[in-house]
């Protein structure tokens, strides 16, 4: 179906970050309509591999709002001082 158009989009986005999250995008608007599965399978893509995508692009906003404000997210030392 789709995945002919979009499989090099996909195969061509394993180290661009940006690219990966305008799927991850894409995903989320389609999963919707489709399901999870039927949407994976259209694009082209394995669960294991949007999933390791989607992790990586959460933890990648985690470091990039601790980065920006370092107090939003406690850290352990932060945490032992909020016990004591």
């Amino acid at each position: 179906m789709l995945s002919h158009l979009i499989l090099p989009l996909v195969k061509s986005s394993n180290n661009n970050k940006e690219a990966q999250f305008k799927i991850l995008t894409a995903i989320s608007y389609l999963k919707d309509q489709f399901g999870i599965d039927r949407t994976l399978q259209l694009i082209g893509l394995s669960k294991q591999l949007y999933h390791q995508w989607a992790l990586e692009a959460r933890l990648n906003a985690l470091i990039h709002i601790q980065s920006y404000a370092p107090s939003a997210i406690p850290n352990n030392s932060n945490s032992r001082k909020l016990k004591k």
